[in-house]
């Protein structure tokens, strides 16, 4: 039976190295709803990923995308790349200086290729709600209007039925000669502030490989070893916070270096890396970006100033009413291991002993303990040989591995709700366990359980669901907000994926010009562009 385990092993670990693919030539463009933003709205944006040719290619599973600045801030998302592109929404810090930070957009592969081959967008940032002279790069033009006049045409025709509105009516958009098969980015927002110039996104390069591993099969976590008493790292791990199902994955050793596999983890989760051994893992940011020496200066006019102070009690009202339907969702975590349970005890039923150690005695008997080089390990009675699996068996508490199994023997059942028994024998990378002991809380946060310092928890961001939905206002149907709930909307309409050549987006109670833009890039490698203005009275 071992000597099957082994082979079986063997062979999804050869097969996992077959599917390791090297470098590729891999580039992102992107488009965001406006240039010009102030400190607290949203930043929209749509990433297009293309290969050497400029034609749509997808190949990597996941992009990075942050807004960088001379300052560290968390102005940055993941986004999962599907049928060439992805889309998100990163929401700015209140708390950021005014000035001229860059958006940058990359996939892991990128890193083996040069720098230029990053994506780089220059956004304008306005911080109306405070002024630090130190931090704050604003330089005030001494135009009447520093707003320069937004450039209409480009390569398809767009054009709007009316050239003037009221506020809360409807606008009908309609889009002509958009090549066949081609996925566009719409976006309405109002005309102020002086938007950075256009600039190159990004510069094709020579296909180089530096040796980072490719996330066209699954994401990949990477972490440092560290320990005082230069113990070798042996079994790492991650597992993630759950309430029931098994989250758990194997890592690579490479020296100091781990490297981990996983599914796509979607939206905001807790992790644990975990290592049998004297030290610790600590799991690496997957934000790599260098911080800029220093924040360019944002140019506003004293009617430009008018007008984001405008906006920016427009931000308010809406953060503060609800009004703000351009708001992202996340999704939970991706499928996790599917395992049948063997036997599982709800221990309400049952007297709740003062150790676990005492209620495997009791009445979890699938559940014993043996000494294995001086420690004593969990064992689990195995079904097929009849005998206990001599210690080698995953423990968890609420999803998350405990390395020790000596933390869970003394802990008390008090603090816990369910027992999960799985008999058998588990592969994860190229460890093999037989059985997994899962102990749930109430909660399923493992809250009060004294993790030791060889298991890490860490706040990881994974791929936000993408925004395929276009978002106007209050609802799909384009029914205005009532009438004592003001609509500070300046992004009115923002829909990151069509095909369609009629639209519809309904005006906010800003009044001013607004810019249609329209942006994508055709099957054959054709950037598409084309803007058109109308007014709000």
């Amino acid at each position: 039976m071992k000597r099957t385990i082994m082979t079986i092993s063997m062979l999804i670990m050869g097969i996992t190295s077959i599917l390791a693919q090297g470098a590729y030539q891999e580039y992102l463009h992107c488009q965001t709803d406006k240039d010009l933003y102030l400190a607290g709205e949203r930043l929209w944006f749509r990433l297009w990923s293309v290969g050497e040719n400029g034609a749509p290619q997808q190949r990597s599973r996941i992009a990075y995308v942050e807004l960088v600045g001379a300052d560290a801030n968390d102005a940055h998302c993941v986004v999962e790349l599907s049928e060439a592109g992805g889309s998100g929404v990163i929401d700015l810090p209140f708390t950021l200086p005014s000035g001229n930070y860059q958006l940058r957009a990359y996939t892991r592969n990128m890193l083996n290729l040069d720098s230029k081959a990053i994506c780089r967008k220059t956004i304008g940032v306005f911080n109306a709600l405070r002024h630090d002279e130190d931090k704050d790069k604003v330089e005030i033009t001494r135009k009447a209007n520093g707003a320069a006049a937004p450039t209409t045409g480009g390569n398809i025709s767009v054009s709007t039925d009316k050239s003037r509105y009221g506020t809360r009516q409807a606008v009908n958009i309609t889009l002509e000669g958009l090549p066949a098969m081609t996925h566009v980015a719409v976006s309405v927002a109002r005309q102020d502030g002086i938007r950075p110039s256009a600039e190159a996104q990004y510069t094709p390069v020579e296909l180089t490989d530096l040796g980072i591993e490719p996330e066209d099969e699954s994401q990949i976590l990477t972490g440092r070893y560290v320990s005082e008493s230069g113990k070798a790292a042996s079994h790492p791990n991650i597992s993630i916070r759950s309430r029931g199902a098994i989250h758990y994955y194997a890592g690579e050793m490479k020296g100091n270096k781990a490297l981990f596999r996983t599914p796509l983890i979607r939206g905001v989760e807790k992790i644990y890396a975990g290592v049998d051994a004297g030290g610790s893992i600590v799991l690496n940011s997957v934000f790599v970006s260098p911080r800029l020496s220093e924040l360019p200066a944002v140019t506003i006019s004293a009617a430009d100033e008018a007008l984001l102070q405008e906006r920016s009690v427009g931000l308010q009202a809406a953060r503060y009413f609800g009004a703000d339907s351009l708001r992202g969702t996340r999704k939970a975590l991706e499928v996790p291991h599917l395992f049948k349970m063997t036997r599982h005890y709800d221990m309400d039923e049952y007297k709740r002993f003062d150790t676990f150690a005492e209620t495997f005695i009791e009445y979890a008997t699938e559940c014993g303990t043996t000494t294995k080089d001086g420690e004593r390990k969990i064992t689990l009675f195995d079904d097929i040989t009849s005998k206990p699996n001599n210690g080698n068996t995953l423990v968890m508490i609420d999803g998350i591995a405990v390395m020790n199994h000596e933390d869970l023997l003394g802990y008390s059942p008090r603090r816990c709700k369910y027992i999960d028994i799985y008999l058998g024998y588990y592969i994860f990378g190229n460890q093999i366990y037989s059985g997994i002991l899962n102990i749930r809380t109430p909660d399923g946060k493992a809250s009060h359980f004294p993790f030791p310092a060889n298991s890490v928890g860490t706040t990881m961001l994974g791929p936000l669901l993408s925004t395929r939905q276009p978002l106007v206002c209050g609802d799909k149907a384009l029914t205005p907000l009532p009438e004592n709930i003001p609509d500070g909307r300046h992004t009115i309409y923002w829909n990151p994926d069509t095909q369609e050549t009629q639209l519809t987006c309904l005006t906010s109670d800003l009044k001013g010009t607004y810019v249609v833009s329209v942006e994508g890039i055709s099957p054959e490698g054709v950037k598409v562009k084309g803007t058109t203005t109308f007014t709000v009275e």
